[in-house]
């Protein structure tokens, strides 16, 4: 099994990116992960706490693609919310 420490780069799930912020181990002597996901900044959230055993090694370069595609998807949804705001504003004649 993989030993992480803090500051280390990790993919959760294939999907999801973060840092490790912290390291623990549990009651059953398991390898806990405080870690920052990019997901957790998009939402406000707090790092999440998970089993060492859900996460394997990731790089820069991914995890990069991951706040890319986020940032892009955020920009979109937000330009989109915009030009719905001026649909319903040009509809009340304002």
């Amino acid at each position: 099994m993989i030993k992480f420490k803090k500051g280390d780069i990790v993919k959760m799930n294939r999907l999801w990116h973060g840092i490790v912020q912290d390291v623990f181990e549990n009651d059953q002597q398991e390898q806990m992960l405080v870690v920052w996901l990019v997901k957790n900044v998009f939402k406000n959230q707090k790092p999440e706490i998970h089993p060492a055993s859900f996460f394997e090694p990731s790089t820069i370069a991914e995890m990069s693609g991951e706040i890319y595609v986020v940032m892009d998807r955020v920009q979109s949804e937000l330009e989109r919310m915009l030009y719905i705001a001026n649909l319903s504003l040009s509809d009340r004649g304002e």
